[in-house]
């Protein structure tokens, strides 16, 4: 009992106890407003048969195979082996997906940094890479809406004047970002630098951390047409995966609409702020767009959760493979 009472607020503890609460009331909120038939979420978990659940895997593996590609492309560091950046993007996915928070990001930092690879660099390849993610995802949507408009339901073409303005805005945002990525930074930099600016609290601190982001950006190997391709190839696995996905549990619902409807899902989580596991939230962003695309709501709920429970699945596996292949990496770094 001492000890239950001397854990901190600020505890990991506690906050992870506050981020399955907070979780469990978004979900018993969506339960209540929208309704939930158990049976319908059992059935749509057992239409999907074994080689079903491996045949889904593959695309998962693929992107997060490319990402690590796309990694060790960034950083050209020689200590990194394929095995060993497989792993650390497999671990990293895995921590993401679950941990709350966003807390999850800080595991590609700590990774690196244990391979030698300084925290400037890290933080430049993620920025990059999230504005690559960012830039490709938009385009792919973009693109799909325009392609596939006549096609969709009337609540998916109501959503493209808006979709339209803010993508390019975002697509506009990225690439300036982008390719003047150093230039901003050095613009806050000499902004603090400014006499009116010396009494800001922490400014040193400020100024020495966009000074090691510089020195990453400097570092940093980007090649702009093999990066976005690479990046193309990544969320066309993901697309892939929805379509396979769909088509086996709602085969009369057309792709174009599993396209454009969980392309906006990915979109949002791109940006989201998640609890535990996503639990609430992503179910949330499914049975929006589920019900966007003709799927009775009760029906949307329990096909959320069974997409919800496969994806967690997915990642448990993606884990313990890639905590394997980096302990498989470590002892052959070690017996060299």
């Amino acid at each position: 009992m001492k000890q239950f009472f001397s854990i901190k607020f600020s505890s990991p503890v506690v906050r992870g106890i506050k981020s399955l609460a907070i979780s469990a009331l978004v979900f018993m909120v969506l339960v209540a407003v929208v309704g939930l038939d158990l049976e319908s979420c059992r059935h749509y978990l057992e239409m999907l048969k074994l080689w079903h659940l491996f045949v889904l895997f593959m695309p998962i593996v693929v992107s997060n195979v490319l990402r690590a590609v796309r990694l060790r492309m960034m950083l050209l560091h020689p200590s990194l082996g394929v095995f060993r950046v497989i792993g650390i993007s497999f671990l990293y996915q895995f921590y993401v997906n679950l941990v709350p928070f966003r807390a999850g990001e800080a595991t590609l930092p700590i990774l690196l940094k244990k391979e030698g690879i300084p925290m400037a660099n890290t933080i430049a390849v993620f920025i990059v890479a999230r504005l690559f993610d960012l830039l490709v995802s938009v385009s792919i949507l973009l693109l799909a809406f325009y392609l596939f408009f006549k096609n969709l339901t009337p609540t998916l073409q109501s959503m493209w004047p808006l979709t339209h303005t803010l993508g390019l805005a975002i697509l506009f945002g990225a690439l300036v970002a982008l390719v003047w990525r150093r230039f901003f930074v050095r613009i806050f930099i000499r902004l603090l630098q400014m006499p009116l600016l010396h009494l800001l609290p922490h400014r040193e601190w400020i100024m020495g951390r966009l000074q090691v982001l510089d020195a990453g950006f400097a570092s940093l190997r980007v090649y702009g047409i093999s990066l976005f391709f690479l990046t193309f190839f990544i969320w066309l696995n993901t697309v892939i995966f929805q379509v396979v996905l769909f088509d086996l549990l709602t085969p009369m619902l057309s792709w174009q609409n599993v396209v454009i409807s969980m392309g906006m899902v990915a979109f949002l989580n791109q940006i989201m702020i998640h609890g535990f596991a996503g639990i609430g939230t992503q179910e949330t962003l499914f049975v929006i767009f589920l019900m966007a695309v003709g799927i009775q709501k009760s029906d949307a709920l329990a096909m959320a959760i069974a997409i919800h429970a496969i994806l967690i699945f997915f990642t448990l596996l993606l884990g313990l493979f890639g905590w394997w292949i980096y302990r498989r990496s470590s002892v052959v770094i070690q017996t060299e």
